[in-house]
């Protein structure tokens, strides 16, 4: 199996960015990885925010209803400004997870 290949298999299944440090392409494996970091810490960060809001409207009310809960977090996950920042950081892990594979894949050892 090619170096190539395997860096892909890396980028693909483990994490992107990966294989690009096996190829000894450093710089452009670290920014692989600190994009999709970024973007995965950025989409936790707004969901535990959205949870923290969702808790606070429903202990305001002295009784916690879990058809309520589920409810507002799904009226939250289906409009919003919030909804912007999710889809661009879920689009930028998958188009660094698509570029590492093929990045990867058509290294020709430079």
């Amino acid at each position: 199996m090619s170096k190539g290949i395997k860096a892909a298999l890396l980028s693909a299944l483990i994490f992107p960015g990966v294989g690009q440090i096996k190829l000894k392409r450093y710089k452009r494996g670290i920014i692989l990885i600190s994009l999709v970091c970024f973007a995965l810490i950025t989409i936790v960060w707004m969901a535990t925010q959205t949870a923290y809001r969702i808790m606070n409207q429903e202990l305001k009310s002295g009784v916690i209803d879990i058809r309520r809960i589920f409810e507002v977090s799904h009226n939250y996950a289906h409009g919003g400004v919030d909804n912007a920042y999710y889809y661009a950081c879920f689009l930028t892990i998958v188009g660094c997870w698509i570029y590492g594979i093929i990045d990867a894949l058509f290294y020709s050892g430079e």
